[in-house]
């Protein structure tokens, strides 16, 4: 019995059936994952596959720009984690939360005002 192989644009699933691979720019079809993946000079962003931008780590181009990845800003020129302040009276310095000013932090780790603290 000779070897079945699917003709070029088609991937063969776990079932054995030749399906069509529909990747998008800058994807590649990953035959362990079974689904398009971003390719090697993208990087997943804004629900796609974008090139990536030079040698800036975390950001790619976009309409002709560099442009940091989601969840992550610009500092000094390069795209860093952005930490994200969940807590009431808690503001982003830094690059860190931090109790608003009038505010610091109690027991529990919540900001309650300067003089309800003991």
């Amino acid at each position: 019995m000779g070897l079945c192989f699917c003709m070029n644009g088609y991937v063969k699933n776990n079932q054995g059936q030749c399906f069509s691979i529909n990747c998008q720019s800058n994807e590649i079809y990953d035959p362990i994952q079974l689904r398009c993946v971003c390719n090697s000079g993208s990087l997943y962003s804004r629900n796609q596959c974008l090139p990536k931008c030079g040698d800036f780590p975390n950001a790619v181009i976009l309409e002709g720009v560099c442009v940091c990845i989601e969840g992550f800003d610009v500092v000094n020129g390069q795209c860093v984690k952005t930490a994200s302040c969940q807590k009431q009276n808690e503001i982003l310095i830094n690059n860190q939360c931090q109790c608003r000013s009038g505010y610091q932090y109690n027991s529990l780790g919540l900001c309650i005002p300067n003089c309800l603290v003991n």
